[in-house]
């Protein structure tokens, strides 16, 4: 399709992020349609419909398409596009249970190795017995099948184990995914009964599927299995695997190709019997299939999980990865989703991200993460995660929630309207990119040993090594700025051919190939290379250089390396860029200081005949300022996505490129149009230096927009068998599990324990009592004790029983907003919960006052309320009477100016903390401010005289809902960090928040 400019404007649903959207409680169809509704407001063009832990209705029940349904009309209604998940919880192809219910013989099964006269357990099936013998250094120095187990020393005995029963998938085991026969119930059960009920919405509401870490798993004490792998593998290579399973596991003679075929085998048995399968239906019910496989990250993790992972991408109607944590990784999985989706014509890459970053998580955070997957091709971003239901376990799953229960949530269109614009523009026109970088993951087939229990350990460097080389090569040639794609070598099979000098694969025709360190190739990419090389193609072989041809020597490898064309270096940057000089011409150039700035990245495309560039700054710190040279010829067009405006960009033709300067600030990016007409534009500036500053005073008049919060997590319990003890109430909570008899049900989704029939009353009574502490009385204030759903049968404060039938709620419509203000006094408070009885399905939880009024940490583990501030200073406002606050906070104060002529004025804050901040100048909002250089130009807004100039500092929900007593910081946030022993200490560990250290007005020269 051609561009479309008005896009731009407001991107239609399908061009928008899409969270995953958390189904985790008993559901209601008219609570379902209300947050699809907000989520359309907010900007969002639908959602991922993912059942998450927690969930009480029936997994793929009426009721759960009942609710189902309930998004659908929201979709009838204003476009939200309601996306299918394949399974309850994750990873995909066991549904919720249900598959190992129909047949227990579908379960994962695994290779593992013993000493012959050791007792298997009831899951294991003997295969081969072998005497091995071995080398000093831990080399098979021969082995031989004997005919049944023995006692002596060196006789093993290699045997298939079925995977136990876990709670993690419904009570069953997981499924084996390379098992066409069990994908093919998987999908009867998870895909066709959508079909069945929606089969008219299906390809137009219902766009597609997300799949999520389907695996094949390797046992940390074994190595991954299929039922029908023995065949594949006679039906590939006609011999029996069997014979060689020694091989397998040890070094010796052979060991490369038997690995190599068993591996590449298994990984074909998982693509055809999973994604091959799924496919299909999803080209039949006309919806795209996208989602991620597991660990695609590096080359070890994805063979520990099934094999090479970009052979799926073929049959992913739009490709997809995942990306976790707050930290700029994984470019190896970048690229290999973004290379598949290229060579296959797929203009739409899916990425699951922002997840567990934390509830801290800013939007400069998620535009420093955006931008890097923009600039590497990802251009559909389904952000993890929105919560149906806070209340429970389910307000600790992997944070941050971006949903209506977060204080930035009013203002969070402004960063999906940015994503879904760039998201657009980048998924337009065609990629521009002519050099090919082979994917070596068959040579890690060779080198990745399995876990095993017996037998001398292997050496494990040369996977080690293999891994490194790959990355270092990878981030070499993007710190180079030559844009490169890797090439598959199933898809090179399937795709690739050699043409006039160019390898041809699917979409892309690329004129160079780099052979990153390897061992081996296959015979089809060998010959390949041969006919590429023949017709005129330009190869560069990165040492070392491999010497197996399908895991066997083959002569013919050292014929291609002396062939005219072909070169071999060193993997190290310098020598690589004086390589491709040679043979590769670049179409970007980002210079600073001599040199490739090394923290700049940057996509090309081709557009309706214009030349599009989008280069993202990496760097936190620094602003970046670089000469950019450009491939494409005429006018360049500077284009804010933020605001939706075009600005002409100062640049000068240089024959087939364009000379301009950029200046990035950190996380800062840009996308250029070179051509077309930009005469009419407005001319980009970038900021002037400040001539004058005017500091701000550090005295505010503030105003919080939501209700200040205390958060009440020690208790003590009454409970027979239960420590009384007050402590952490995840500590009670895992006490009373274990104490009234209901271990065996931990980790069980609610629905499945419902569905299974367990007993779930303890018959049991149990009282929950905290404990608060205030420095003023309730009466005349608003004051509130907020309770989740689910927790008690009654609550007292102070002796006096509440009435919980309240239609009040505050962060969550599952959380109950109860007024106290009449029972609370000076001193010592006591709120008291009792289960009457006590219910396995209960929540027992911390519980929350809001109100207007401050608090005050009277020790590193002790709050106390007290009046609220009428003012703060500049500074952290946890420290003034707001540590546990989850909102917005309004910084005001008045100022006065002698406006003048010829100059430009600009807010700027030092070092502020939230999510967002808003500047207004006399009720005018002036700047919505993400990231550096934190300012805003206020000219237009200031007037001579008296000025009121409001700084809005948009919170979010960490110092609420924690964690909050960590001893140590960690980068990955999920629901064991709340509740981890090792890592808790009474202390309250808070984020600071606010303008730490002021705001200030500069004065520049007005731009001539």
């Amino acid at each position: 399709m051609p561009f479309d400019p008005k896009q731009l404007e407001d991107p239609d649903p399908i061009y928008r992020p899409a969270p995953f959207w958390a189904i985790n409680d008993k559901l209601e169809p008219d609570e379902v349609a209300r947050q699809a509704r907000e989520m359309r407001e907010q900007g969002f063009g639908g959602g991922f419909f993912h059942s998450r832990s927690g969930l009480v209705t029936e997994y793929l029940s009426d009721e759960w398409f009942a609710a189902f349904a309930g998004s659908l009309q929201t979709g009838r209604e204003n476009g939200f596009l309601t996306w299918m998940y394949d399974e309850d919880l994750w990873p995909s192809g066991f549904a919720g249970g249900r598959v190992l219910d129909h047949d227990p013989d579908f379960a994962e099964r695994y290779l593992k190795i013993a000493k012959a006269d050791e007792e298997l357990s009831d899951r294991a099936t003997p295969l081969a017995y072998f005497r091995l013998r071995f080398r000093k250094n831990g080399v098979l120095k021969s082995f031989k099948r004997c005919e049944g187990p023995s006692s002596d020393d060196d006789c093993y005995v290699f045997y298939v184990e079925l995977m136990a029963p876990t709670n993690r998938f419904g009570g069953q085991p997981y499924a084996d995914l390379g098992n066409a026969d069990a994908m093919r119930v998987f999908i009867e059960m998870s895909y066709e009964s959508y079909r069945e009920r929606f089969p008219d919405e299906l390809g137009t509401l219902v766009p597609g599927c997300f799949t999520d870490e389907p695996a094949v798993h390797n046992p940390p004490d074994g190595a991954a299995w299929s039922k029908n792998l023995p065949e594949a593998i006679r039906q590939r290579y006609g011999y029996d695997i069997v014979d060689y399973l020694p091989l397998i596991f040890f070094h010796g003679k052979g060991y490369e190709k038997i690995r190599y075929e068993y591996r590449r085998a298994l990984n074909l048995l998982f693509v055809e019997a999973f994604s091959q399968q799924i496919s299909e239906w999803c080209e039949q019910a006309k919806i795209g299939l996208t989602g991620h496989y597991l660990a695609e990250d590096s080359l070890r993790s994805q063979i520990s999980t099934g094999g090479a992972t970009m052979p799926h991408y073929e049959f992913q109607q739009i490709p997809g990865i995942d990306f976790l944590c707050l930290r700029l990784e994984h470019e190896i999985t970048m690229h290999q989703v973004r290379s598949a989706a290229r060579q296959m014509g797929r203009n739409k890459v899916l990425s699951e991200l922002f997840g567990v970053t934390g509830a801290q998580c800013t939007f400069e955070d998620q535009k420093w993460i955006g931008d890097y997957h923009l600039v590497h091709g990802v251009n559909f971003f389904c952000p993890h995660l929105t919560l149906y239901s806070m209340r429970g376990q389910r307000k600790r799953d992997y944070p941050p929630t971006i949903s209506y229960q977060n204080p930035y949530w009013p203002v969070y269109r402004r960063l999906n309207d940015y994503f879904a614009r760039l998201g657009y523009a980048l998924g337009e026109g065609t990629p521009v990119c002519d050099l090919l970088v082979l994917h070596p993951v068959g040579s890690g087939y060779v080198h990745f040993n399995p876990g095993q229990r017996v037998g001398p350990p292997q050496d494990d460097s040369q996977m080690a090594a293999l891994d490194e080389d790959f990355m270092r090569l990878t981030q070499g040639l993007m710190q180079l700025h030559r844009d490169f794609d890797y090439g598959d070598e199933e898809i090179l099979e399937r795709h690739g051919r050699a043409e006039k000098g160019k390898l041809r694969v699917g979409q892309m025709a690329y004129k160079v190939v780099v052979v990153p360190p390897s061992l081996t190739w296959r015979e089809p990419t060998v010959r390949l290379l041969e006919e590429f090389v023949a017709g005129g193609g330009k190869v560069i072989f990165v040492e070392p250089v491999p010497k197996l041809v399908d895991g066997v020597k083959n002569k013919g490898l050292k014929g291609l390396l002396k062939e005219k064309g072909v070169q071999v270096v060193t993997n190290h940057a310098g020598v690589l860029e004086r390589a491709l000089a040679r043979v590769h011409t670049r179409d970007c150039s980002l210079r600073a200081g001599g040199r490739e700035a090394p923290g700049l990245l940057y996509q090309h495309r081709l557009v309706d005949g214009c030349d599009v560039y989008f280069v993202t700054n990496t760097n936190r710190e620094d602003t970046v300022g670089v000469q950019a040279r450009l491939k494409g010829q005429g006018p360049v067009t500077l284009y804010d996505a933020f605001t939706n405006t075009q600005y002409r960009l100062p640049a000068e033709q240089d024959g087939d490129y364009v000379k301009c300067d950029l200046r990035l600030p950190p996380v800062g990016s840009v996308l250029l149009w070179i051509g077309g007409s930009a005469e009419d534009l407005p001319v980009w500036r970038w900021p002037a230096p400040a001539q004058q500053t005017i500091e701000l005073s550090n005295s505010w008049q503030a105003q919080p927009r939501e209700l200040n919060a205390c958060t009440l997590d020690l208790a003590s319990v009454e409970a027979e068998g239960i420590d009384p003890s007050r402590r952490a109430v995840y500590r009670i909570r895992r006490d009373l599990q274990r104490g009234l008899g209901f271990g065996q049900l931990i980790g069980l989704q609610p629905w499945r324990v419902i569905y299974q029939g367990h007993n779930t009353d303890s018959g049991k009574n149990v009282t929950l009592r905290f404990e608060f502490e205030s420095a003023i009385s309730g009466e005349g204030r608003q004051l509130f004790l907020v309770v989740e759903q689910g927790m008690g049968d009654r609550v007292k404060v102070n002796d006096t029983e509440l009435d919980l039938n309240t239609d009040q709620w505050h962060w969550d419509i599952h959380f109950r907003k109860i007024d106290i203000a009449a029972r609370v006094h000076e001193g010592t408070n006591v709120v008291e919960i009792s289960y009457e009885p006590y219910d396995f399905l209960d929540e027992v939880e911390e519980i929350y006052l809001v109100g207007d009024f401050g608090v005050t940490m009277t020790a590193p583990d002790r709050a106390l309320l007290v009046e609220q501030p009428e003012g703060l200073r500049s500074g952290d406002w946890v420290q003034q009477g707001y540590p546990f606050f989850s909102g917005r906070m309004v910084y005001r104060q008045e100022i006065e100016v002698e406006k003048q002529d010829g100059k430009c004025y600009r807010v700027v804050l030092h070092r502020p903390s939230g999510a967002a901040h808003i500047i207004r100048v006399n009720d005018m909002e002036a700047g919505f401010l993400t990231s550096h250089p934190w300012q805003a130009d206020v000219t237009d807004h200031l007037k001579s005289g008296k000025n009121l100039v409001e700084i809005e500092v948009v919170g979010t929900m960490r110092n609420t809902f924690g964690p909050l007593h960590l001893k140590k910081h960690i980068p990955w946030v999920g629901p064991g960090d709340f509740e981890r022993d090792d890592n808790w200490e009474p202390m309250y560990h808070f984020h600071p928040y606010g303008l730490l250290e002021g705001a200030a007005i500069e004065v520049t020269e007005a731009p001539k």
